[in-house]
């Protein structure tokens, strides 16, 4: 959990409490059950699963992946690429990455991942709706609750 960023000695302490102990767990969880048990932010719990799963695929590369691309998570991984697969351009999603064997693997790995990322299906809401402000996370919850008919 110490490679995700922003995780403290602390967070990983009430993340392991609630049995979240390594990457594999953590990006499974259930990110509105976590905010309510541990009181983390709602978002934040978010972010961490998503930069969680995008570790869990890079392992010791996830450092050097946020330094040459400055890209996070799993969500922003895989809106990354999207993005560029609609430019009229098609462009190759990690052509800026260009140097020696290394960054090379690097590139390549990249590209298997967010292939991978993108094949799969996320219970969680996806990039674009853990931007939205405070007050619709609230209204959403308050509206959409399980069990009790709206």
């Amino acid at each position: 959990l110490s490679m995700v960023p922003g995780m403290s000695y602390a967070h990983e302490a009430r993340l392991v409490r609630e049995g979240h102990d390594n990457l594999e767990n953590l990006s499974h969880a259930n990110a509105l059950e976590l905010a309510i048990r541990t009181g983390f932010r709602y978002r934040q719990l978010l972010r961490w699963i998503d930069q969680a799963k995008l570790c869990l695929h890079l392992r010791q590369d996830y450092p050097k992946v946020q330094l040459y691309t400055g890209i996070t998570g799993a969500s922003e991984l895989v809106t990354y690429v999207a993005r560029l697969s609609r430019d009229e351009q098609r462009r190759e999603p990690f052509e800026s990455l260009e140097g020696d064997a290394e960054v090379n693997r690097l590139r390549e790995k990249l590209r298997i991942v967010s292939t991978l990322l993108q094949t799969r299906k996320s219970p969680e809401p996806s990039e674009d709706e853990t931007h939205r402000g405070e007050a619709d996370e609230v209204g959403s919850f308050a509206t959409a609750q399980p069990g009790v008919p709206t």
